[in-house]
């Protein structure tokens, strides 16, 4: 898709990604997504994706699949 990449999340994305969640009120306290979480999920294998739009370098969406040392959430 033009103007669109999806790639793989990197540490300084993580501002980005908060505002996002907050706007779509995914940033709650009972999900514990801070930085450290996500950093420990990727470490024992799971997976973030973000989604750019390059024309304006806004990070606009983002999958994050979990692992719980048997599969991906």
């Amino acid at each position: 898709m033009e103007g669109i990449v999806i790639r793989d999340y990197c540490k300084e994305d993580y501002p980005q990604i908060t505002e996002l969640w907050a706007e779509t009120g995914l940033l709650t306290p009972e999900r514990n997504d801070n930085q450290q979480a996500v950093e420990d999920c990727l470490k024992i294998g799971g997976k973030f994706l973000v989604m750019i739009d390059t024309l304006t370098g806004m990070l606009i969406g983002s999958s994050l699949m979990t692992f719980a040392g048997r599969r991906l959430h």
